[in-house]
């Protein structure tokens, strides 16, 4: 069995000094706003999973 560690796990830091990462974030990025203006009642989930509305779709402080 694998003992416990309290340790977080840690992802490697994806460097943007490529091109070839510069192009996948580019197109990620695309993919991500055609989501997001995909309709209202999408764009209204990602702003409020974002913290900028609440749960009843009012503007938050920030």
């Amino acid at each position: 069995m694998k003992p416990i560690s309290n340790k977080p796990s840690r992802k490697a830091v994806v460097s943007l000094n490529s091109p070839a990462a510069v192009a996948r974030f580019k197109k990620l990025a695309r993919e991500f706003d055609a989501r997001l203006r995909a309709s209202p009642g999408a764009a209204e989930l990602v702003l409020r999973r974002e913290g900028v509305l609440t749960a009843k779709g009012n503007f938050t402080k920030r």
